[in-house]
C-alpha cells in the first residue's frame, strides 16, 4: 500500500490584475471629471461675443459703430433682426469717413436696448 502524502496548504496568489482595473478605472474616472470641468469653465463663443458687445467703448462712435455692426450680427434672429437693421442704418453716419460726430444718445440707447434683449 502506498502512503498517503500530505497535502500542501493553498498558496495565496496576489491578483494584480484586479489591483490595476480598479487602479486604472480610478484614474479614467478622475481624467473624465476634470475633462468635465474644463469644457463646463470653457465659455461659449456667444457669451464672448456678448461681453464684448457690452463693454463697447461708446466715446469712439466709428469704432463702435463698426464693432457693434459685427457684433450684434451674430445674435441677429427674427424678432430682433428689424431693430438691429434700423440700428445698424442709423449707425452709418457714424462709418466710412475720416472724421465722425459722437455718438448720440437716441443711438447709444438703441444700442443698449438691443444688448439688454439679447439672450445667450
Amino acid at each position: 500500500m502506498i502512503p498517503i502524502r500530505d497535502i500542501k496548504p493553498n498558496v495565496e496568489i496576489i491578483d494584480f490584475y484586479f489591483i490595476a482595473l480598479v487602479a486604472i478605472t480610478i484614474i479614467l474616472v478622475i481624467a473624465a471629471i476634470i475633462f468635465a470641468i474644463k469644457k463646463l469653465q470653457k465659455k461659449h463663443p456667444k457669451k464672448k461675443l456678448l461681453e464684448k458687445l457690452k463693454n463697447l467703448d461708446f466715446n469712439n462712435s466709428k469704432k463702435t459703430a463698426y464693432e457693434f455692426t459685427e457684433l450684434a450680427r451674430n445674435f441677429v434672429n427674427e424678432e430682433n433682426r428689424v431693430k438691429y437693421e434700423e440700428i445698424v442704418k442709423s449707425l452709418k453716419r457714424y462709418k466710412y469717413k475720416k472724421e465722425v460726430p459722437p455718438l448720440s444718445e437716441e443711438d447709444r440707447e438703441k444700442i443698449k436696448n438691443f444688448i439688454k434683449e439679447i439672450r445667450v
